[in-house]
């Protein structure tokens, strides 16, 4: 994990907030179009959906309101697809790729080789 006055560093540099900024300004609009394809194409049930979620940066005993709340969606699209959940109790915030490369590879390479966690 990246040190605090690293990570004090990484998000006040220009292409950090230039790229946060590009991600809030197009959210609402991605989120309308994946609303929009669920309406009518709804999940191959075929396919595995994997879904995770970073538990936040402090240590804690449960689950952030967030990575409930993902759950709970995950719930949703199990109607459609076998879903799978991971939630990385490792402190974590929203760039989980950067924080921990190496867990993300780990669940990548688990994919790829068909080794899935259990349904939720």
């Amino acid at each position: 994990m990246r040190s605090w006055p690293q990570l004090r560093v990484d998000l006040t540099s220009p292409n950090f907030l230039m790229g946060s900024l590009r991600e809030l300004a197009g959210y609402v609009a991605c989120m309308n179009r994946l609303q929009g394809l669920a309406a009518h194409t709804p999940l191959d049930p075929e396919l595995d959906v994997l879904v995770v979620a970073a538990n936040g940066r402090l240590p804690r005993i449960g689950t952030t309101r967030w990575v409930r709340h993902v759950l709970a969606r995950a719930t949703y699209l199990s109607r459609e697809a076998p879903v799978h959940t991971i939630v990385l109790r490792r402190r974590s915030g929203h760039f989980v790729m950067v924080d921990h490369p190496e867990r993300i590879a780990a669940v990548i390479a688990s994919v790829r080789s068909g080794v899935l966690p259990a349904h939720s």
